[in-house]
């Protein structure tokens, strides 16, 4: 206990000491531990990767948004404190992407968020996994097939794509898709947030809430249960612990 005490103490001072520094260089530090180690953290803006191809990604990152879109080239752009950039790893077609996350800031001058932006090329498929504990995650025209979603605490919005397979988790945080094709069978499920899909494709869905209201087109229908066509192939299943589900406009899969 006395080692325990110690060992916080000396953080501590040299904490403050780090700070003072900050002072004293013409302006106040971000002070950030990796451990036990402190760290003067700053802004940067870093181009991780750029041109290296893949289909599959591999995404584990604790504080950042996450932004998934199309572009002219494959790249990997990471904007925010320096202590916590992603590391980018490749094998064949796979994009490996993690961020260390340290454990505490003593002193933190709030410069913004953390982002980071991957684009593909028009058309390319993506595969796998993104984990998100602590932030936003958007998806703009890039198709997904069998992707594992899980965000801890933070929105989700799906603009213009297909899904296929797969499933959306998300623990504190809302879910939107607009002009989204469901394909096969394709399950959201938040724990403590809303469901949103608009203008979007599934031959089928199921709406189930425990706390919340289910709605169609704009019609409350409570905490039952709604279902259409649920035996359809390309089924949609929007699940909320607590929050409301949603569903607007909705047609068959072409």
């Amino acid at each position: 206990m006395k080692r325990m005490f110690k060992i916080s103490l000396g953080i501590l001072v040299v904490g403050i000491i780090l700070m003072g520094i900050g002072f004293a260089g013409h302006g106040v530090k971000n002070v950030h531990f990796n451990g036990y180690t402190p760290e003067i953290s700053h802004r940067i803006t870093k181009q991780l990767s750029s041109h290296q191809e893949f289909s599959e990604l591999d995404l584990n990152v604790p504080d950042a948004n996450v932004m998934l879109k199309t572009g002219k080239k494959f790249s990997i752009r990471y904007q925010g404190t320096n202590t916590q950039a992603p590391k980018v790893k490749f094998a064949g077609k796979v994009a490996t992407i993690t961020q260390k996350y340290g454990h505490g800031t003593f002193f933190n001058r709030d410069d913004g968020d953390n982002t980071l932006v991957i684009t593909v090329p028009k058309g390319t498929k993506i595969s796998g996994k993104i984990e998100v504990v602590d932030g936003d995650l958007e998806i703009n025209n890039v198709d997904l097939n069998g992707v594992d979603v899980n965000v801890a605490d933070g929105n989700v919005i799906y603009n213009q794509l297909s899904v296929e397979g797969g499933r959306t988790t998300i623990g504190d945080g809302d879910f939107t898709s607009h002009r989204t094709v469901f394909k096969g069978h394709y399950t959201v499920k938040t724990a403590d947030g809303d469901n949103k899909v608009i203008d979007s494709h599934a031959d089928g869905f199921i709406l189930h809430t425990v706390d919340g209201d289910n709605k169609l087109d704009g019609v409350d229908h409570g905490t039952e249960d709604l279902r259409q066509n649920d035996s359809a192939a390309n089924l949609l299943r929007l699940e909320a612990t607590d929050g409301d589900n949603s569903v607007i406009n909705i047609k068959a899969v072409q």
